[in-house]
């Protein structure tokens, strides 16, 4: 047993160092020299704490420093996991009042020159609507025309946004007749 949780550790502790290297290394390059505290520093102390046992040489109590550090450990765990950070709320821009769903091209793609939300939406805002047609002519997603077509990825595209419709109608029962 208590080989068995030495063995858990040096593997937590190996697993450990080598995120903590690609933490700092990934950080330094995006130049978020600032995050590096924040990330590093607690597991540096995490290690430390897994190191601590191991290298103890009071065979006695070695499996109550064992768990205990398994107890710090999952607290640590759980703190890394708490949304600790200021949360910026949005602020509405000065001069609007509501924002245009429209305006996103996404919302726009399924608009046909025979409806009146097409002739709404482009009599409003006609430097759009030369993108949005030339993006409407393109062949659509999971045409085999395209560069990028795969077909087993096609299948899996296709498959999830059939689910996505045949679960809409539990979401939005009212638009279902």
């Amino acid at each position: 047993m208590f080989i068995l949780m030495q063995s858990f550790h040096w593997i937590i502790l190996l697993s450990l160092t080598g995120l903590l290297i690609l933490t700092g290394y990934s950080l330094l390059i995006e130049h978020e020299k600032d995050k590096i505290l924040r990330a590093v520093v607690p597991g540096m102390i995490l290690l430390g704490v897994l190191i601590l046992p191991l290298i103890s040489t009071a065979l006695l109590h070695r499996h109550i420093i064992l768990m205990a550090s398994d107890l710090v450990i999952l607290l640590v765990i759980s703190v890394f996991l708490l949304p600790i950070g200021k949360v910026k709320p949005f602020i509405m821009p000065e001069g609007i009042q509501r924002i245009d769903e429209r305006d996103v091209m996404f919302s726009r793609a399924s608009f046909h020159e025979d409806e009146e939300r097409y002739a709404d939406y482009y009599q409003r805002n006609p430097e759009k609507q030369p993108i949005d047609d030339l993006i409407r002519s393109l062949p659509g997603l999971c045409n085999p025309l395209t560069p990028t077509y795969n077909p087993i990825a096609t299948a899996v595209t296709e498959g999830n946004f059939q689910y996505l419709y045949d679960i809409s109608q539990y979401v939005f029962p009212s638009i279902f007749p």
